[in-house]
C-alpha cells in the first residue's frame, strides 16, 4: 500500500472527511489528496512522502510510526518508461530501497536564522536517522540563513560535532536566545555569528556570552 491507500483506507472506515484529516495531521488538504490519488497534478510525477509526512500521518491514525512505515510496499517510487508498438507510454513503477535507521531524535521545536530569539524547547515529535552523530533536530524560523537552508525547514545536530571557521552552528546567546548562524572565532575573545542571506549582517559577541550547542550536520525542508 502508498500512503495515500492508507489514508484513503483509513478515512473510508471511519467515515472520516478530508478535512477532518488534515486537522489531525498538520497537512494540507491539497497535499492529502495528493496523496491519496498518487500523483502531483502539476507534473504528474508520484508523491514520495518524506519521513515527517509519514510520522504525522502515523499521528493522525493513532499508530506508531514504525507500524505506519512497514505497511508501506515501497520507499520509493520511480517512473519507468515503456516503449509500445505505436507510442512511448508511462507507467508508475516501483522499487524497494531498504533504509535502516540507527536510531529515533527527538524535534524540539523552533529556532531563529535572523535575529536571535528564544528557542521553545517543547516537543515536536520524533526523527528516525541514520547518522549516529545527530543526536536532535530544530525547525528553524526566519530567513537568514536562506538559501542554504529555508525557513521551516529541520536542521539536524550534533552536540559533538568539531566546530570550525565556516561551520553552521546552534548558538546559545546570553544564556536565553538560541539562533542558527556560520561560526567565526578569530580570537579568544570575540565570536562572530554570520547569515548567508546577504541582506543580513553579521554580530560580534564576547566569546562569554555565546554557547555553542551543537554543528548542524544537514538541513531538510520539510515543505512538501
Amino acid at each position: 500500500m502508498t500512503l495515500g491507500d492508507i489514508i484513503k483506507e483509513y478515512r473510508t472506515k471511519t467515515g472520516m472527511t478530508m478535512d477532518h484529516f488534515a486537522v489531525k495531521s498538520d497537512l494540507s488538504k491539497g497535499y492529502i489528496s495528493m496523496l491519496e490519488k498518487g500523483v502531483h497534478p502539476r507534473n504528474n510525477k508520484p508523491i514520495v512522502p518524506s519521513i515527517q509526512t509519514i510520522e504525522k500521518v502515523a499521528i493522525a491514525l493513532g499508530q506508531s510510526f514504525d507500524a505506519v512505515f512497514n505497511a508501506l510496499d515501497d520507499t520509493q517510487e520511480i517512473f519507468v518508461r515503456k516503449k509500445s508498438d505505436d507510442e512511448d507510454t508511462i507507467s508508475l513503477s516501483k522499487i524497494a530501497e531498504p533504509v535502516l535507521y540507527s536510531k529515533r531524535i527527538p524535534i524540539l521545536g523552533r529556532i531563529a536564522a535572523g535575529v536571535p530569539i528564544l528557542c521553545d524547547e517543547y516537543l515536536e515529535g520524533y526523527e528516525p536517522v541514520d547518522d549516529d552523530r545527530i543526536d536532535y533536530a530544530l525547525r528553524v524560523k526566519g530567513d537568514s540563513m536562506f538559501s542554504t537552508i529555508q525557513p521551516g525547514s529541520l536542521i539536524y545536530v550534533d552536540q559533538d560535532g568539531e566546530i570550525t571557521n565556516g561551520s553552521i552552528v546552534v548558538a546559545l546567546i546570553n544564556g536565553d536566545d538560541a539562533t542558527v548562524k556560520r561560526f567565526y572565532k578569530y580570537s579568544d575573545d570575540e565570536i562572530v555569528l554570520r547569515a548567508d542571506n546577504p541582506n543580513y549582517g553579521e554580530r560580534t559577541y564576547s566569546a562569554k556570552d555565546v554557547m555553542i550547542l551543537g554543528k548542524v550536520r544537514k538541513s531538510v525542508n520539510c515543505f512538501d
